[in-house]
């Protein structure tokens, strides 16, 4: 997710949808603008919430949605 409003829908995706987001340091080539890109694991049933909670605070949040094969750890499966 990247957003002007990142604080913000990360705070909302912390609270509304529980569930953790990391914000990594950005720069955009084409403007040299610092920003955060806004990272977030969460099932396939959750993504409809997630884009709802992104684009209610931000219509203009750039989203990239991608299948991933695995994700191991807290709130998804364990090793073993």
């Amino acid at each position: 997710i990247i957003s002007e409003k990142s604080g913000e829908i990360s705070k909302s995706i912390l609270e509304k949808a529980n569930r953790g987001v990391t914000a990594l340091p950005a720069k955009g080539m084409y403007t040299g603008q610092e920003r955060e890109v806004v990272f977030c694991t969460v099932s396939a049933a959750e993504i409809v919430k997630i884009k709802k909670i992104i684009f209610d605070i931000d219509s203009d949040a750039f989203v990239i949605v991608c299948d991933t094969k695995e994700v191991i750890g807290k709130g998804f499966n364990n090793i073993g």
